[in-house]
């Protein structure tokens, strides 16, 4: 290593980002993105564009994500997220928890790193992005929301956010009466609110906390209310919090508290019950394995979940270390004290990976490390979710496996179409040189011999024709991703001028209104005006002269069933004609390759025209379609996305 990169940071790129292969990206197992100095994006693989939902326009910065979201729900503008923020300070960012909006509204949680690159000078040039979706734990959520404990979130300014049925019931309110109002109006002292509030803030978890609160009857009720905060991030997001209702009991002791040491064990007896049940609850829970390990990762208890993941007796595993679930090389690598440490120094670690059961086989399991404090903010321990996520991950790896499998299918074909077009060709252009040869020496031959050599010239020019259409449509299969602005108007202006004689010979008018700059191939999108201008000059009316307008306008919303961006800006540009139009039952079956209207003594072509213009189109996520009327004139829409 140089002298001058001894100090650059582990998390720190010294590389020229930008010349990763993209090959290369679309190995790696996470959405990536790579962006330079000023945060614009260069490059990205496909499973970035799957969890974005969508693929980035020119120009973009610091992420292809259509919006941003904090996980309390606020909106998070992209020049604040953590890719922007590492830009300007040069520091690596690991594992940032947002809320990240798809164009159609869809929302996921995703795990973002971001380490920066820099040169050999440390002076930062970009960053590399990796993105990683988080489930969310619908069932779990269900599972609290019914559960026969109390439940509530509080944020940091003491506004209740949320309750659940038994929380409501406690106390007697709707939701609209308890949800949305603060704590303080339903405690009877605003002093045991703030002495919550500040021991929470300091990251204190409070274990049977007692406290009084107003039914809305009027009464009071004891409460034991156990309250940890939930972060992200390093920021307060809300308390969770547990109520039990101890009135009866405490009721009970001021009744009785005179009587008998029999009574008072009695007594004593109840509230263990009471505390019982709720730790019964989390033992009764399958779905999730729930354990807790002291400081070294010694197993201690063990629930009816962790039993069904992991395959083991609470006899067979508790006080053995949880490192026992790990594979060899991941032990070997020292990740489960990773994780532990992870924990230990940021209050939580997440994880997914493969996981061993006790039988051998082995269970992909998203895992959460939890880090248990006392009352002076020591650890003394670790809680351990895990969730069994096998069928997902082998549905998905079966899924991408097809992916690959069918993108690797149709670059054969196309590779194969075109070679087979390239290399007829050749023995074409000597069948047509030695046949224009023959019939320009044919004048002794008889006239039947002359008329076979005649259509035999003919037939391989429209051979010829097809094979140069079928190269252009093969050509045209290919995804380019060197797209920039493309002035319309100026390649319009070059499609006519082209087209000149023809336009001229048939006395046609061209009506061009004021058209918009796209990002596209300019060749293809050559090809494609081309293909359209010449389609309603071909297919002109014999009885009236060809009148033709361009024009275009922009759409922020498109409803057709073929687009995939429905809340997308899109530019709509219609090529509209006085031509024979055509059936409407047709509108579709159009744009199939070698699909003819009409046969080739009553105009020539070969069927793969307006074929290339749809593929050009999809190349650039847009789409194109045909209306018409028998002897009323045809249009042809292409929607084209705006530039971001």
């Amino acid at each position: 290593m140089d002298q001058e990169s001894n100090n650059v940071p582990l998390d720190t790129i010294v590389a020229d980002t930008e010349n990763i292969p993209t090959q290369f990206l679309e190995l790696l197992p996470v959405g990536v993105c790579v962006c330079d100095a000023q945060g614009i994006i260069k490059k990205y693989n496909s499973q970035a564009t799957r969890l974005w939902g969508r693929i980035p326009q020119s120009g973009e910065r610091f992420c292809g994500a259509h919006r941003f979201y904090y996980p309390d729900g606020k909106y998070h503008p992209h020049d604040e997220t953590p890719m922007a923020s590492c830009l300007i300070d040069g520091l690596p960012r690991k594992d940032w928890d947002l809320v990240m909006e798809r164009p159609d509204g869809q929302r996921i949680m995703v795990r973002i790193n971001i380490a920066p690159n820099v040169d050999k000078q440390g002076a930062v040039n970009g960053m590399v992005n990796s993105y990683q979706e988080i489930p969310w734990k619908e069932e779990l959520q269900d599972y609290v929301e019914n559960a026969a404990i109390g439940l509530h979130w509080v944020d940091a300014n003491g506004m209740i956010l949320w309750a659940n049925q038994a929380e409501l019931d406690l106390l007697g309110y709707e939701k609209e009466e308890y949800i949305g109002h603060h704590i303080s109006e339903f405690h009877v002292s605003r002093e045991v609110i703030n002495d919550v509030l500040e021991r929470l803030t300091r990251n204190e978890t409070l274990h049977m906390y007692e406290a009084q609160l107003r039914h809305k009857d009027g009464g009071i009720k004891t409460v034991h209310i156990h309250s940890n905060v939930f972060r992200v991030n390093g920021e307060f997001i809300h308390t969770r919090c547990f109520t039990i209702d101890i009135t009866a009991l405490r009721e009970s002791e001021k009744k009785y508290m005179s009587v008998t040491e029999a009574q008072s064990d009695k007594r004593a007896i109840d509230l263990e019950r009471s505390e019982e049940r709720y730790h019964k609850m989390i033992e009764e829970v399958d779905d999730y394995a729930i354990l807790l390990m002291d400081k070294s990762g010694i197993i201690q208890n063990w629930n009816r979940g962790a039993e069904k993941i992991k395959g083991y007796k609470d006899y067979e595993i508790i006080g053995k270390s949880f490192q026992l679930f790990y594979l060899p090389e991941d032990r070997e690598s020292g990740l489960p004290q990773k994780l532990i440490n992870e924990a230990y120094q940021t209050g939580k670690a997440l994880q997914e990976g493969w996981r061993v059961r006790k039988d051998g086989t082995r269970f992909w399991g998203s895992i959460v490390i939890t880090a248990l404090h006392d009352k002076n903010n020591n650890v003394i321990g670790f809680s351990k979710v895990t969730r069994d996520l096998t069928d997902k991950k082998r549905a998905e790896d079966k899924i991408n496996q097809y992916a690959k499998e069918l993108e690797f299918q149709n670059r054969e074909l196309e590779q194969f179409a075109y070679i087979a077009a390239h290399d007829m060709k050749e023995p074409l252009r000597k069948i047509q040189f030695y046949s224009d040869y023959i019939y320009e020496h044919s004048g002794q031959l008889p006239e039947k011999i002359k008329d076979y050599l005649g259509r035999s010239i003919r037939a391989a020019a429209r051979m010829k024709s097809l094979i140069e259409d079928l190269l252009s449509y093969s050509k045209a299969s290919s995804i380019s991703q060197n797209q920039e602005a493309v002035d319309l108007n100026e390649l319009v202006k070059e499609v006519i001028a082209t087209n000149r004689e023809t336009i001229e010979n048939c006395n046609a008018v061209i009506e061009v209104d004021s058209l918009p700059v796209v990002q596209a191939v300019p060749f293809q999108f050559v090809q494609l005006f081309d293909n359209l201008l010449n389609n309603s000059l071909k297919y002109r009316h014999p009885d009236r002269a060809p009148h033709i307008k361009i024009s275009a306008e922009q759409l922020q919303s498109v409803s057709f069933s073929a687009s995939e961006h429905k809340n997308s800006c899109f530019y709509k540009i219609s090529f509209e004609d006085n031509g024979i139009g055509f059936d409407p039952s047709y509108g579709v079956k159009i744009f199939d390759l070698f699909q003819r209207l009409h046969t080739q003594s009553d105009y020539s072509g070969s069927g793969v025209g307006l074929a290339i213009c749809k593929k050009i189109i999809q190349n650039h996520q847009g789409f194109i379609q045909a209306k018409g009327e028998l002897n009323e004139g045809a249009v042809f829409e292409v929607y084209i996305p705006c530039i971001a």
